[in-house]
C-alpha cells in the first residue's frame, strides 16, 4: 500500500495530541485514506479521526489496515526531516518512510493482536443533554484555573434553565471557579469529568487547532471538530462515577 502524505504537519498534529491518550493505534484504509480509531487503556476516552485526501491518500495494495505501536516514536520519525509531504509503503510488516532518493527508513510495524482499536462510535445512540460551542481558549482556561486553585474535576451542571460549569474538587470543601455558558431549557443535570489526574492530562489528547461542539450525556461527553482540515475529528470523555 502506497500512503502520500501531502502535508506532514496537518497529518501529524492530531497524531501528537493523541499521543497523549494512547500509546499505540491502528491506521487503516478507508476509501483513498486512512481513518484512527483509538481507544485509551482504561477505556475512558474514545478518538474518531479521518483525514481528508488532501492530507493523506492511499493508493491500491493489499494492506487494509496496520499498527503502530509507539505512537511518540512514529510521530518522531515522520518529522524527523523538514519535508512537507512524504511517501511511505506499506508491506510485510514494514512501513518504507521515503524522505528523498537517497534517503528513508523501514519502521516495523505491530502485531494488530498487540493493539487494541477502538470503536468507529458508541454501541448505542445517544441523547445529549445540551450541547454549545467551545474554542481552544476554552480547554486552556479550564487547564489554567486548574492549575492554579489545585482544582481536577470539571462539572458541567444545567439548573433553573441556566447551563455552567464548575472547576472544584471531589470533596464539597474544596476552591470552586464557576461561570455560566448558556440558558438551557432542558431537564436539569450534573455531569462531572476528571480534568488531571496522577497517570495523564485527560484533555491533552484534544487536538487544538480547532472549535468544537461540546454534547453531554450522563454517561458520555463529545467533543466534535467544527470546520476543521479533517474529514472527522471526534472525542469522547467517560464521566466520573458519582
Amino acid at each position: 500500500m502506497i500512503i502520500n502524505v501531502k502535508d506532514v504537519k496537518k497529518f501529524t498534529a492530531p497524531l501528537k495530541s493523541l499521543k497523549n491518550s494512547v500509546n499505540s493505534i491502528v491506521l487503516s484504509k478507508m476509501d483513498d485514506t486512512l481513518e484512527v480509531n483509538a481507544m485509551s487503556d482504561d477505556s475512558s476516552q474514545l478518538t474518531n479521526l479521518k483525514f481528508t485526501s488532501d492530507i493523506v491518500e492511499v493508493g491500491e495494495g493489499e494492506t487494509e489496515k496496520f499498527g503502530i505501536y509507539d505512537l511518540s516514536q512514529f510521530v518522531n520519525v515522520l518529522t524527523m526531516s523538514d519535508k512537507n509531504s512524504l511517501e511511505l509503503n506499506v508491506e510485510n510488516n514494514i512501513i518504507t518512510i521515503k524522505y528523498s532518493d537517497n534517503e528513508k527508513i523501514d519502521y516495523m510495524l505491530s502485531d494488530l493482536s498487540l493493539i487494541e482499536e477502538g470503536p468507529a462510535k458508541p454501541k448505542k445512540e445517544l441523547t445529549y443533554l445540551a450541547s454549545f460551542e467551545v474554542t481552544p481558549d476554552f480547554i486552556k482556561k479550564v487547564k489554567s484555573i486548574s492549575g492554579v486553585i489545585g482544582a481536577n474535576v470539571l462539572k458541567f451542571q444545567s439548573k433553573e434553565g441556566s447551563l455552567s460549569y464548575v472547576i472544584s474538587n471531589k470533596a464539597s470543601q474544596s476552591h470552586a471557579f464557576s461561570e455560566v455558558i448558556t440558558q438551557n431549557d432542558g431537564e436539569d443535570f450534573e455531569v462531572s469529568v476528571s480534568i488531571k489526574d496522577a497517570n495523564r492530562d485527560n484533555f491533552g489528547f484534544l487536538y487544538e487547532g480547532c472549535a468544537y461542539t461540546l454534547s453531554i450525556n450522563p454517561k458520555i461527553i463529545m467533543f466534535e471538530g467544527k470546520q476543521t482540515d479533517y474529514k472527522l475529528l471526534r472525542y469522547y470523555v467517560a464521566p466520573l462515577s458519582k
